[in-house]
Protein backbone atom coordinates (compact mmCIF):
# COMPACT_ATOMS: atom_id res chain seq x y z
CA UNK A 1 0.00 0.00 0.00
CA UNK A 2 1.20 3.48 -0.83
CA UNK A 3 0.68 5.90 2.09
CA UNK A 4 1.33 9.62 1.83
CA UNK A 5 2.60 10.77 5.22
CA UNK A 6 3.73 14.37 5.78
CA UNK A 7 5.23 16.20 8.71
CA UNK A 8 3.17 19.27 9.69
CA UNK A 9 3.48 21.91 12.38
CA UNK A 10 1.19 19.69 14.46
CA UNK A 11 2.99 16.40 13.87
CA UNK A 12 2.50 13.67 11.29
CA UNK A 13 -0.50 13.65 8.98
CA UNK A 14 -1.79 11.18 6.43
CA UNK A 15 -3.49 12.02 3.15
CA UNK A 16 -6.63 9.94 2.81
CA UNK A 17 -7.13 8.62 -0.70
CA UNK A 18 -10.67 7.76 -1.74
CA UNK A 19 -9.59 4.44 -3.27
CA UNK A 20 -7.96 3.21 -0.05
CA UNK A 21 -9.80 4.85 2.85
CA UNK A 22 -9.89 1.75 5.06
CA UNK A 23 -6.17 1.09 4.56
CA UNK A 24 -5.20 4.73 5.17
CA UNK A 25 -7.29 4.93 8.33
CA UNK A 26 -6.02 1.58 9.62
CA UNK A 27 -2.45 2.82 9.10
CA UNK A 28 -3.26 6.11 10.85
CA UNK A 29 -4.83 4.42 13.86
CA UNK A 30 -2.08 1.78 14.13
CA UNK A 31 0.63 4.46 13.99
CA UNK A 32 -1.20 6.93 16.25
CA UNK A 33 -1.54 9.51 13.49
CA UNK A 34 -4.48 11.69 14.54
CA UNK A 35 -4.23 14.24 11.71
CA UNK A 36 -5.79 13.45 8.35
CA UNK A 37 -5.82 15.48 5.17
CA UNK A 38 -8.59 15.18 2.61
CA UNK A 39 -7.54 16.85 -0.62
CA UNK A 40 -8.67 16.79 -4.23
CA UNK A 41 -5.14 17.72 -5.30
CA UNK A 42 -3.80 15.11 -7.72
CA UNK A 43 -7.17 13.31 -7.49
CA UNK A 44 -6.29 11.85 -4.11
CA UNK A 45 -9.83 12.27 -2.80
CA UNK A 46 -12.64 12.13 -5.34
CA UNK A 47 -15.72 11.38 -3.23
CA UNK A 48 -18.30 14.11 -2.57
CA UNK A 49 -18.58 13.37 1.18
CA UNK A 50 -16.52 12.36 4.19
CA UNK A 51 -19.04 9.93 5.67
CA UNK A 52 -16.29 7.44 6.51
CA UNK A 53 -15.28 9.70 9.42
CA UNK A 54 -18.10 8.40 11.59
CA UNK A 55 -16.05 5.20 12.05
CA UNK A 56 -12.86 6.95 13.20
CA UNK A 57 -13.53 9.02 16.33
CA UNK A 58 -9.81 9.03 17.24
CA UNK A 59 -9.17 11.84 14.71
CA UNK A 60 -8.16 15.09 16.43
CA UNK A 61 -7.01 17.17 13.48
CA UNK A 62 -8.52 17.36 10.00
CA UNK A 63 -7.82 19.44 6.94
CA UNK A 64 -10.28 19.43 4.05
CA UNK A 65 -9.01 21.11 0.90
CA UNK A 66 -11.14 20.94 -2.24
CA UNK A 67 -12.14 23.07 -5.17
CA UNK A 68 -15.62 21.57 -5.36
CA UNK A 69 -18.31 21.35 -2.69
CA UNK A 70 -18.12 18.36 -0.44
CA UNK A 71 -20.56 17.15 2.19
CA UNK A 72 -18.64 17.28 5.45
CA UNK A 73 -21.61 16.80 7.78
CA UNK A 74 -19.98 13.62 9.13
CA UNK A 75 -17.48 15.85 10.96
CA UNK A 76 -20.04 15.93 13.78
CA UNK A 77 -18.89 12.43 14.78
CA UNK A 78 -15.40 13.69 15.64
CA UNK A 79 -16.09 14.79 19.22
CA UNK A 80 -12.36 14.80 20.04
CA UNK A 81 -11.52 17.20 17.23
CA UNK A 82 -8.98 19.85 18.29
CA UNK A 83 -8.01 21.33 14.92
CA UNK A 84 -10.33 21.88 11.96
CA UNK A 85 -9.41 23.56 8.69
CA UNK A 86 -11.80 23.64 5.76
CA UNK A 87 -10.70 25.25 2.51
CA UNK A 88 -13.24 24.88 -0.28
CA UNK A 89 -12.69 27.03 -3.35
CA UNK A 90 -16.31 26.66 -4.50
CA UNK A 91 -18.96 28.58 -2.59
CA UNK A 92 -19.10 26.61 0.64
CA UNK A 93 -22.69 26.33 1.89
CA UNK A 94 -22.04 23.54 4.39
CA UNK A 95 -23.57 23.73 7.85
CA UNK A 96 -21.59 23.36 11.05
CA UNK A 97 -22.86 23.38 14.62
CA UNK A 98 -19.82 24.10 16.74
CA UNK A 99 -21.50 22.51 19.76
CA UNK A 100 -20.41 19.24 18.09
CA UNK A 101 -16.76 20.13 18.75
CA UNK A 102 -16.35 20.81 22.48
CA UNK A 103 -12.54 20.39 22.37
CA UNK A 104 -11.80 22.54 19.33
CA UNK A 105 -8.69 24.71 19.82
CA UNK A 106 -7.85 25.81 16.27
CA UNK A 107 -10.37 26.61 13.53
CA UNK A 108 -9.89 27.87 9.98
CA UNK A 109 -13.00 28.27 7.81
CA UNK A 110 -14.91 30.51 5.44
CA UNK A 111 -17.94 31.88 7.26
CA UNK A 112 -21.51 31.43 6.10
CA UNK A 113 -24.90 31.78 7.76
CA UNK A 114 -25.13 28.00 8.35
CA UNK A 115 -22.33 28.10 10.93
CA UNK A 116 -23.77 28.30 14.42
CA UNK A 117 -22.73 28.37 18.06
CA UNK A 118 -19.19 29.55 17.42
CA UNK A 119 -19.46 31.50 20.67
CA UNK A 120 -19.61 28.16 22.55
CA UNK A 121 -16.07 27.14 21.58
CA UNK A 122 -14.64 27.57 25.07
CA UNK A 123 -11.22 26.09 24.27
CA UNK A 124 -10.65 27.89 20.96
CA UNK A 125 -7.20 29.52 20.88
CA UNK A 126 -6.74 30.20 17.16
CA UNK A 127 -9.47 31.35 14.79
CA UNK A 128 -9.02 32.08 11.10
CA UNK A 129 -12.13 33.35 9.32
CA UNK A 130 -12.72 34.47 5.78
CA UNK A 131 -15.96 35.95 4.44
CA UNK A 132 -17.05 37.04 7.92
CA UNK A 133 -19.71 39.65 7.16
CA UNK A 134 -20.70 40.83 10.64
CA UNK A 135 -20.50 44.58 11.28
CA UNK A 136 -18.67 43.91 14.54
CA UNK A 137 -16.95 41.08 16.36
CA UNK A 138 -19.48 40.85 19.22
CA UNK A 139 -20.31 37.24 18.34
CA UNK A 140 -16.68 36.36 18.96
CA UNK A 141 -16.32 38.26 22.24
CA UNK A 142 -17.25 35.23 24.35
CA UNK A 143 -14.24 33.27 23.05
CA UNK A 144 -12.25 33.87 26.23
CA UNK A 145 -9.45 31.43 25.38
CA UNK A 146 -8.82 33.05 21.99
CA UNK A 147 -5.18 34.05 21.56
CA UNK A 148 -5.04 34.65 17.81
CA UNK A 149 -7.69 35.95 15.41
CA UNK A 150 -7.10 36.10 11.67
CA UNK A 151 -9.72 37.75 9.45
CA UNK A 152 -9.46 37.63 5.69
CA UNK A 153 -11.68 38.98 2.88
CA UNK A 154 -14.28 40.13 5.37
Amino acid sequence: MDYKIVETANGKAIYVKSNQIADDMYYAEKNKIKHIIISQYENQYTLNNVDFLQHYPFIENITISTWENIDYSALKYLRNLKILNINILAIDKGALDFNDFPNLEDLGIAWNNKRKNISNLNHLKILGLTKYKSKNLKELSSLLSLEKLILGKS
